[in-house]
């Protein structure tokens, strides 16, 4: 199948006509960067006047194709179709490149060659610019060449990768489903954690678990000689949006990696003190974890750990606002060990910690689904980069 550079095929960031330009009055969509999701659309539109964004930002039209040029919003997928826009024409951010589909291909099509990722890797692999402050370049739609089948051919493989998207999209929502759910159920057993109007006991959260730091004491800590064996070993970066139970781990210590290192429970909170701070799991295996991690051991007869992992969710914000202003902000065992921990009934909060489990298999098979989706969706968008789908 022939091949294209982007370029020849569609116009990159066009410029504004001129006969736009003398209605200064005239309403026009506006996108910011957080606008775009990383979903593959636009979340929101937003409305403004021509002459108060005509200067210092990026124009584009009703079914252009916006992209992500700085990092590391292009590597997450930030990128979206413009056709259900209001407006005829729109502005956005600086940061977006912008293609307009000619004649030969269509924009849906257009979306998901540039949404895809060999588009992304080939597009970092392009960056120019310092660290923090890599783009994409303009003239990396010379070189970027995608397969080009007829019309008929992209708007069927569009409408492909559209309803594959589209079963992706329901399976992550059913995840959020489960999570508001879950949250509601904690707002009605226990009420506000933070105003505590049910008047529960409170105590420290000291007095009803022991509260203690990871430890990895190797510097450098990325020296080789202390992974790769059979122990797992969490980072700050495993607690990332994770709800729940933690099943998975990324990096493992060896038999010199555990000697320098402390292992956690499973059943025990890991919470990030660092970098993603308040970020909280129960760990679903026994773990190693780094000094930017602490665990959280509930006593039996005084807590379940179901509940305090869900108290600690609403605490987050909290946190990261005690956390010192420092080259890298963080909070320590000081903040943690005498936080004021409203205290239910442990019958209670058994019955809580029993939904959390139901939930947890629910969650475990939409995940399930969910991973079934994806590798799906991404297969279909290799054949099609490939010309055989």
């Amino acid at each position: 199948m022939k091949r294209v550079a982007i370029s020849e095929i569609a116009e990159v960031n066009p410029r504004l006509p001129v006969s736009f330009r003398a209605d200064e009055g005239r309403r026009v969509s506006f996108v910011a960067m957080a606008d775009v999701s990383e979903g593959g659309f636009v979340a929101t539109y937003r409305e403004r006047r021509l002459q108060d964004v005509v200067k210092g930002y990026t124009y584009f039209g009703r079914g252009d194709v916006l992209s992500a040029k700085i990092t590391p919003c292009m590597q997450n997928g930030k990128a979206a179709v413009t056709d259900p826009m209001p407006h005829e024409i729109g502005f956005g951010s600086t940061e977006f490149h912008v293609l307009r589909p000619g004649p030969e291909i269509t924009g849906r099509y257009l979306f998901h060659m540039i949404w895809s990722p060999y588009y992304r890797r080939s597009a970092e692999r392009s960056f120019t610019g310092t660290a923090g402050q890599q783009r994409v370049p303009t003239d990396f739609f010379e070189r970027f060449k995608i397969p080009l089948p007829p019309l008929t051919e992209q708007n069927r493989i569009a409408g492909i990768l559209d309803k594959a998207n589209a079963l992706r999209q329901k399976r992550q929502q059913a995840l959020q489903l489960t999570e508001q759910f879950l949250r509601s159920t904690f707002l009605d057993m226990f009420g506000d954690p933070v105003t505590n109007p049910k008047g529960w006991p409170v105590r420290r959260l000291e007095e009803i678990a022991v509260v203690s730091r990871g430890k990895f004491t190797p510097r450098p800590r990325n020296d080789p000689r202390y992974y790769g064996g059979a122990y797992p070993f969490i980072q700050t970066g495993d607690l990332s949006n994770c709800t729940g139970v933690l099943r998975v781990w990324k990096q493992t210590l060896n038999d010199e990696g555990i000697a320098v290192s402390k292992m956690f429970p499973k059943g025990t909170i890991a919470i990030a003190i660092a970098a993603n701070i308040g970020d909280t799991a129960i760990l679903g295996f026994d773990a190693y974890a780094t000094d930017s991690v602490v665990g959280i051991q509930v006593h039996a007869d005084k807590a379940v750990a179901e509940y305090i992992e869900f108290w600690l969710r609403f605490q987050q914000q909290s946190l990261r606002d005690r956390a010192p202003e420092t080259a890298q902000k963080n909070i320590n065992l000081e903040i943690l060990r005498p936080l004021a921990t409203p205290a239910p009934p442990v019958e209670l909060q058994r019955r809580f910690g029993s939904v959390v489990g139901r939930l947890d298999q629910l969650g475990q098979r939409h995940e399930a689904s969910s991973r079934a989706a994806d590798c799906l969706f991404h297969s279909l968008v290799q054949r099609a980069f490939r010309g055989e789908l």
